[in-house]
């Protein structure tokens, strides 16, 4: 069962959010805006979560691992096609250093 998680609406009518294809499946940021669903996936990352977007169109989110450690990013306003793939592999190197941080402390206690 997928499972859908709408993490905003901006005043443009911008849907933001998340899903996943059922339990312990990675999840998918996207972005639906006049008709056209956008799916948003770091490279590298298990999981991509869009949990907002504001009214100019920039997007906050996470990213998991492989290991479950979370990283953060934002992207520039959705209409620019080029700003996925820059949002994308800002978090990906941001979710790396956020789970190996979240790795050491863990190993640590």
């Amino acid at each position: 069962m997928a499972l859908l998680d709408l993490g905003c609406i901006n005043d443009a009518g911008q849907l933001a959010g998340s899903f996943n294809y059922g339990s312990g499946a990675p999840d998918h940021g996207f972005v639906y805006c006049g008709g056209s669903f956008t799916t948003i996936d770091v490279p590298g990352a298990f999981g991509t979560e869009v949990l907002g977007i504001n009214d100019a169109g920039q997007i906050v989110g996470l990213f998991y691992d492989s290991s479950g450690n979370p990283g953060t990013g934002f992207v520039t306003t959705t209409p620019v096609p080029g700003a996925f793939p820059l949002f994308a592999s800002g978090l990906g190197v941001m979710g790396w250093l956020a789970r190996r941080k979240k790795r050491m402390a863990a190993v640590a206690s």
